[in-house]
């Protein structure tokens, strides 16, 4: 495929890719850089916010012990209350001095710095944005032992903002104190490295990109001096070879030199003496094979010709027989029906009746089986595709399983069904396809030997075509007999003239498909019906039995 494109192309070809290569390089190590950047900074975030959580939860304990230790001894709550609002009032933390603490009693406020007004008032109903009684589960922290809430809280000149609290109880008293940090703090701190990651980044793929860009540059140069150094000599090759194509023989080239250029100008030499010498006789070859090639396509056009009138002298005949086979049917009929119908009149009367009763009903029996035989042939020979049209495979299935259904009823016998259809659309001729596999299921149905027979329907889009197959597990067919099965009046049963897989076969031959059947003595049998789909194929909307 190379070869299709000039060596010039080629070389400038690799050092397209060659940069392509690079800027891959290039961008897969900025998209590691930009994962391991995104790392550091949940990383430190997270362990920001580990970090916060360590700190408020230990300044909140020592704070608790500290006011457990003073309280002892103290027992009026005024008291208590004031020595509390005392110590925890000019506590403040943080680098903006957002941090605090708080007690409460129950959800009672003692003390809250920021907010002297709330001190006294019950704040169980004190919800924030999110929905969180953040009083309430700050409590319910406490008393189980120390705990941490997130909510959101006021910030001066900040809104509302996320905030992690910590409480906890003092101990030796009925009071938890607690104290809170705004998380915004460590999503600055998390956008402050990265940042700082991010310049670093693009310092070093700048570097990196000079570097690339400075020896892309010399090896653009160096391709550039390598290929004038090779394909002049190639082109001037490459003209002389065609001038000889146009039938220019009158070329010399310089054979000077040691390398492969000039190995193949002397080449190029060698080959114009030896055309001049063999023009004349490789165009009398071609001549006589142009000739020979206009015999050849008149012998092919001949052969098809001869084919199309075998086609047609087939079809004449087949049609002739059919013609005639309707024929002798319709002439055999009246005749049939003659003697059947005058032995019937003779059976009437007593007197013949009590002579030749066996002798006549002999007589009507193989008129009927003539009738019968002749009704055979001449539905064998009008099967004919009528109406093709476009049914759900499903639906079609399942009116002939009905059909079945209403056979083993008759017959006493319940069908056990396992259908896989393929919910697919399909063209065909509904009426001869119904009679065909309902046609299969009752021979199946009638090769059960017991009250309940199992029955299988596979229905499938393989490849180009619908392949329907039907499995039962009745008494088999012998082996002998497999060739024949589908011959016309072939039958191993007492009453019946063998008309039943020769039609089924009649009908898949009309779709262009073809039927066979695999048996084994006392296991079933099992009826592959093959159909071409190649333009009737698509999938329907209804799901299908199984």
């Amino acid at each position: 495929m190379l070869r299709q494109f000039s060596i010039t192309s080629r070389i400038f070809f690799l050092l397209g890719m060659i940069a392509l290569f690079v800027l891959a390089l290039m961008g897969t190590f900025y998209f590691n850089i930009t994962k391991i950047r995104d790392l550091a900074v949940r990383e430190t975030q997270n362990a920001s916010f580990q970090g916060e959580m360590n700190k408020i939860q230990l300044a909140t304990h020592s704070m608790a012990l500290a006011l457990g230790e003073k309280l002892q001894g103290i027992a009026e709550k005024e008291e208590r209350f004031a020595l509390i609002r005392q110590t925890v009032e000019p506590i403040r933390f943080e680098e903006d001095l957002s941090g605090y603490f708080f007690v409460f009693e129950d959800t009672v406020n003692i003390a809250h710095p920021p907010m002297p007004e709330w001190q006294g008032e019950d704040m169980a109903d004190l919800r924030d944005e999110n929905g969180v009684y953040y009083v309430r589960e700050l409590h319910l922290r406490a008393r189980g032992g120390g705990g941490f809430v997130e909510y959101s809280f006021h910030k001066p000149q900040m809104g509302e903002q996320p905030k992690l609290g910590y409480a906890e109880m003092i101990p030796h008293t009925p009071y938890w104190i607690g104290t809170g940090v705004y998380l915004d703090n460590v999503e600055r701190e998390g956008e402050r490295i990265e940042s700082a990651i991010t310049r670093q980044v693009k310092s070093d793929m700048f570097a990196i990109f000079i570097i690339i860009s400075i020896a892309f540059t010399t090896l653009i140069l160096l391709c550039i001096a390598m290929v004038k150094s090779i394909i002049l000599p190639i082109r001037e090759a490459t003209e002389a070879a065609g001038r000889l194509a146009r039938g220019d023989l009158d070329v010399s080239l310089n054979e000077s030199g040691r390398d492969e250029a000039s190995r193949m100008q002397a080449a190029l030499n060698v080959m114009v003496k030896t055309l001049r010498h063999d023009i004349e006789e490789i165009q009398a070859k071609t001549r006589e094979a142009e000739k020979e090639a206009r015999a050849a396509e008149e012998a092919l056009e001949q052969l098809e010709k001869a084919r199309r009138e075998s086609l047609l002298q087939t079809a004449k005949h087949l049609e002739s027989m059919r013609k005639l086979t309707m024929a002798v049917a319709h002439q055999l009929r009246n005749p049939a029906t003659v003697i059947g119908g005058l032995a019937r009149l003779m059976l009437k009367r007593r007197e013949n009746r009590e002579k030749h009763s066996e002798y006549l009903e002999g007589i009507i029996s193989s008129a009927e089986r003539i009738e019968k035989i002749i009704q055979v042939v001449k539905a064998h020979n009008s099967i004919r595709l009528e109406e093709v049209q476009e049914v759900d495979l499903p639906v079609l299935i399942r009116e002939v399983r009905d059909l079945a259904d209403q056979k083993a009823d008759q017959l006493s016998r319940k069908i056990e069904w396992s259908i896989e259809v393929e919910p697919l659309k399909v063209s065909m001729d509904t009426r001869l396809m119904i009679q065909a596999l309902t046609e299969v299921l009752c021979n199946a149905l009638e090769s059960c030997e017991g009250e309940s027979c199992p029955i299988k329907i596979a229905a499938f889009r393989r490849n180009n075509s619908l392949m329907i197959e039907i499995s039962d597990k009745g008494k088999g067919i012998p082996e002998g007999d497999l060739p024949y099965v589908f011959d016309p009046f072939f039958t191993t049963k007492a009453v019946g003239v063998g008309a039943g897989l020769p039609l089924v076969n009649r009908i898949i031959q009309e779709h262009e498909g073809v039927v066979t059947i695999e048996s084994q003595l006392l296991k079933g049998t099992k009826v592959k019906i093959q159909l071409p789909m190649v333009d009737g194929f698509h999938r329907a909307d209804d799901t299908g039995e199984g």
